[in-house]
């Protein structure tokens, strides 16, 4: 599987095309304003191949959800199409 950066989330692909999922951690960087307000710094945790692993990618947030909770964090699935664009579910 190919994964390229984010994708413009207006480029929809609908459910065609899906090869699998990454669970991305974002913590939200909160710098001054006058240096352009907050960033965001992406990891992704886990790749799972396949459409069919959807379930199995939203448990896997849940579960770093409960054990690494705190302020700016959060945790998320995107979809990665077989074309290489990904966008967040």
């Amino acid at each position: 599987m190919r994964i390229s950066g984010s994708c413009d989330v207006r480029h929809g692909h609908g459910l065609a095309g899906i090869a699998g999922y990454v669970v991305v951690r974002v913590g939200a960087l909160a710098r001054p304003a006058g240096e352009g307000g907050d960033s965001e710094a992406r990891t992704d945790l886990v790749v799972l191949e396949g459409a069919g692993q959807y379930v199995r990618a939203r448990e896997k947030v849940h579960c770093l959800r409960a054990r690494h909770a705190g302020p700016g964090v959060q945790f998320r699935v995107d979809v990665v199409y077989g074309d290489g664009c990904r966008m967040p579910w």
